[in-house]
């Protein structure tokens, strides 16, 4: 299982956003990944699974956060998403 504990949907943010994920599996979770409107922009090898998203450069402007862990076997599953607003 996996899900995107911080920030929660709704959140408005701006800057560098501390991106934290709980992900657990009967085999050990050994690679998480950020996507942000389907694109990766970030991973993660170590628990607890935290990753920095880089909203500078980027417009004003609502985005989709979701993230995709995997195990040891190579299965994956997806979080689910969250919708943040980006501030100037």
């Amino acid at each position: 299982s996996i899900s995107i504990v911080s920030p929660l949907s709704g959140s408005v943010v701006s800057g560098s956003v501390n991106v934290q994920v709980l992900a657990s599996d009967n085999k050990a979770v050994t690679k998480v990944e950020l996507y942000v409107n389907g694109k990766r922009v970030a991973s993660s090898t170590t628990p607890p699974f935290s990753m920095t998203w880089n909203t500078r450069g980027l417009k004003a402007a609502t985005y989709t956060l979701q993230c995709r862990a995997y195990d040891a076997a190579g299965n994956s599953a997806w979080s689910n998403s969250v919708k943040v607003t980006v501030t100037k």
